[in-house]
C-alpha cells in the first residue's frame, strides 16, 4: 500500500476511496519527524490492507523483440513512468545501411 491509493489521486487506479485512510496520510504528510511519519505510515498501511478491495501486482512477463538494424532501443516499455512508451520510440533510429546489407 503506498499514498498512491489516496482518494482522488491520479494512480489510484482502483479508485480506493476511504475517509480514515486519507486522514492518515495526511497526518503523515504533516510529520515533521520522520521516525514517527515511518510509525504512522506503518499504520495507515495495516489499517489499508484492512479495508482496500484491490492491490496492483506487477504484470507477468512481457518480451520485447525488436530488428537489429533498430538502434537505442534495449526492450524498454516506458522510461520510469507508465504509459510513456513515446518516450523510448523518440530515442530510436534505425542504421539504414545494416538494414540494407541484411535485405530490407
Amino acid at each position: 500500500m503506498s499514498v498512491l491509493q489516496e482518494t482522488g489521486n491520479y494512480w489510484n487506479i482502483g479508485d480506493f476511496s476511504d475517509k480514515t485512510y486519507d486522514q492518515q496520510l495526511a497526518a503523515i504528510r504533516a510529520e515533521m519527524d520522520p521516525i514517527r511519519a515511518d510509525q504512522l505510515f506503518k499504520q495507515a498501511n495495516v489499517y489499508a490492507l484492512h479495508v482496500i478491495y484491490m492491490l496492483a501486482f506487477p504484470s507477468a512477463y512481457v518480451y520485447q523483440f525488436w530488428w537489429p538494424w533498430v538502434k537505442g532501443y534495449d526492450g524498454e516499455t516506458c522510461l520510469g513512468v507508465t504509459n510513456t512508451y513515446g518516450t523510448v520510440v523518440a530515442r530510436v533510429w534505425l542504421d539504414q545501411a545494416l538494414k540494407k546489407k541484411m535485405g530490407r
